[in-house]
């Protein structure tokens, strides 16, 4: 039986994997976790044991901090697709939440009013969850609170979503506050405290798991985030099997520093990756992220529809074909399966994929399943159509269904600013910004609208805001250099083109940059630049066989820069090469005639300079589109 050993204390075999994922379903399915049990329930299906030894998902300190940097070579090994789960793993008999295996029913036992009476009462409390009578649940498992660790957690837990069902009726679009209304977080204020004096009079045993889990997630939403962590830390001690506090302690993170502190203190448990994998990604460090869920994926969970979704949206803006290759595998485990449906939109989106947003879009309607997720999912799917108001109605129902995803307010300024409504956009960002400080979606949202707006040193502050929350995303580099050329600050936006370039080697910021130098008159510079990149797209045209340079999203630029490139090689009398990059711009539509008319001149000037060099007349910079041109007009070809 492959062991899963490593530098924990202890080794978990592939059955004690599923042996754990059994009680963690029947655990989280008696607290009324649902996340957690259709996580569970997720990862036992889909589980597949290894033959060979795979390392423990436990990493001591020392480990973490001398992980790599860079993912290993599979890192872009997607999953097969053309699997379907369900059809190779069977989904072994669990027993009913409250049957024998819970603690409260014994399998044998002598008939007892006490117990039976104690079984009545976990019935009907249960009964009333499911129904969503949630304040009679807290009222029959009240007399109980002191002696049975379930009923307790069930009487505080039945408050928490009565508290969040009010909230959610009495939301509409006037009174959205994302700041959270007052009321609601006094209530909040009130039943940690209450939860708070109660894990103080107990000894906690680890039927509290949950408890304390339900009072982290209280002060993280009370933004006590050192509290909340120290809350989940103890927790994930009492019950490692409690789904939810490991994603929930991720979602604390702020640092890599933090996140070695913290996983130095859980305990050793097969999804200490995942949580690894979640907590590196939550705080950008994309490669580490990858490696912890490659990790996991080796321990059995490469079918896992949970892990691939997480593995997309990691990958989601820097390589997004690769990302939908992940959120496809996961979609194909069960087509009614409609868990990340906003991610998968949202990639969609960029992908600008028609066919498969409207695909998705009637998997929603058919499912008659309408929440949060799918709102923002229908949302995407309206944008992308061009129905911007649709687009923003369903983005407003999501805040309605969950008023704490305050990121849908940057998806509602990004519809108003299609609308034309530059106002009602910049409070929605403001919205965002306000519950989110560091929503930098919102930020850039705010330095686009000051563009539009021609406020461009607003809009220079905006952007760096945005770069300060997400100095990875080479979008905001751009805007900043974007905006610094406006502003004539050539220097600067040079340096910030440059560092874009050096992030994700993007051929458009070379673009950009010769084009500012040809503005400038350093025709020189724009030269280099456009070689570079010329060089550059031809390079990954031979890694990508069968693709026309005519039909790049870029043809227009590429097309441009060989006609400049043929004129300043004319300029300098090296014929050869300018004939050579006039040829090169006659496959794009917009510059034939152009480069035929290039070629006639070449052909005509260099027979005149052969016949009589010495009385062979230049053609002025000006006439070739070099009005500023200051450079000697003759070079030797050994500069080049």
């Amino acid at each position: 039986m492959a062991q899963i050993a490593g530098g924990g204390t202890a080794s978990w075999s592939a059955d004690a994997v599923k042996s754990d994922l059994q009680q963690a379903c029947i655990l989280c399915a008696k607290y009324h976790l649902n996340s957690s049990s259709q996580w569970a329930s997720t990862a036992l299906l889909s589980f597949k044991e290894l033959k060979d030894a795979i390392s423990d998902s436990r990493t001591t300190k020392n480990g973490l901090q001398e992980q790599n940097h860079r993912a290993s070579t599979s890192r872009w090994r997607s999953p097969a697709i053309n699997s379907t789960p369900l059809s190779v793993f069977k989904m072994p008999f669990l027993p009913p939440p409250y049957a024998s295996s819970t603690p409260l029913v014994a399998a044998a036992r002598e008939p007892d009013a006490q117990t039976d009476m104690l079984d009545g009462l976990l019935y009907s409390v249960s009964g009333a969850m499911i129904l969503q009578n949630y304040k009679e649940a807290w009222i029959l498992a009240e007399e109980k609170i002191e002696t049975i660790p379930v009923l307790r957690f069930l009487y505080y837990y039945a408050k928490y979503l009565h508290l969040l069902r009010i909230r959610s009726l009495h939301q509409s679009d006037a009174e959205a506050s994302v700041s959270g209304d007052a009321h609601f977080v006094r209530q909040q204020e009130k039943l940690s405290q209450e939860i708070a004096g109660h894990i103080r009079r107990l000894r906690p045993t680890p039927g509290d798991g949950a408890l304390f889990f339900l009072y982290g997630k209280l002060l993280r939403n009370l933004k006590k985030i050192d509290q909340a962590i120290n809350t989940f830390v103890e927790a994930i001690s009492l019950e490692p099997k409690i789904i939810e506090s490991w994603l929930e302690l991720a979602d604390c993170m702020e640092n890599r520093a933090e996140i070695v502190r913290v996983a130095s203190q859980l305990p050793n448990h097969w999804i200490h990756q995942y949580f690894l994998g979640k907590a590196y990604g939550h705080v950008g460090l994309i490669d580490r992220a990858f490696s912890c869920y490659e990790r996991f994926q080796r321990l059995g969970f490469a079918g896992n529809p949970d892990l691939n979704n997480a593995m997309g949206k990691l990958v989601m803006t820097t390589d997004p074909p690769n990302s939908l290759r992940f959120m496809d595998s996961a979609r194909q485990f069960c087509s009614a399966r409609l868990n990340d449906v906003d991610s998968y939109s949202h990639l969609l989106f960029i992908l600008d994929d028609h066919v498969k947003m409207r695909i998705l879009a009637d998997d929603i309607v058919e499912s008659g399943r309408y929440n949060a997720e799918c709102s923002i999912a229908l949302g995407n799917f309206y944008g992308l159509l061009g129905d911007h108001d649709k687009a923003v109605d369903n983005f407003s129902r999501a805040l309605r269904y969950n008023p704490d995803l305050h990121h849908v307010w940057t998806l509602i300024g990004h519809e108003q600013v299609e609308l034309k409504q530059t106002e009602l956009a910049m409070k929605s960002y403001t919205n965002a910004i306000e519950a989110d400080p560091k929503e930098y979606r919102a930020w850039y949202g705010l330095g686009q609208t000051m563009e539009i707006l021609r406020a461009h040193a607003s809009a220079l502050y905006y952007f760096k805001r945005a770069f300060e929350n997400c100095p990875s995303d080479t979008r905001m580099l751009l805007a900043l250099g974007d905006t610094y050329q406006t502003l004539n600050k050539t220097s600067d936006a040079e340096m910030c083109y440059w560092r874009a370039y050096q992030v994700d080697a993007d051929t458009v910021v070379l673009v950009r940059l010769a084009r500012m130098f040809e503005k400038l008159g350093r025709y020189g510079r724009s030269a280099e630049l456009y070689m570079k990149y010329t060089a550059d797209v031809q390079a990954e045209a031979a890694d990508s066989l069968g693709t026309s340079l005519a039909d790049r999203e870029d043809a227009e630029d590429l097309g441009h820069a060989y006609l400049y490139l043929s004129k300043y090689y004319l300029l300098h009398r090296l014929f050869a090469n300018a004939f050579e990059e006039s040829q090169a711009a006659e496959i794009f539509r917009d510059c034939k005639e152009e480069a035929h008319a290039m070629q006639k001149q070449i052909s005509r000037m260099q027979a005149e300079f052969h016949d009589n060099p010495e009385e062979y007349v230049h053609v002025e910079p000006a006439r070739l589109g070099f009005p500023l041109w200051k450079e000697s007009v003759v070079i030797d070809n050994d500069t080049m």
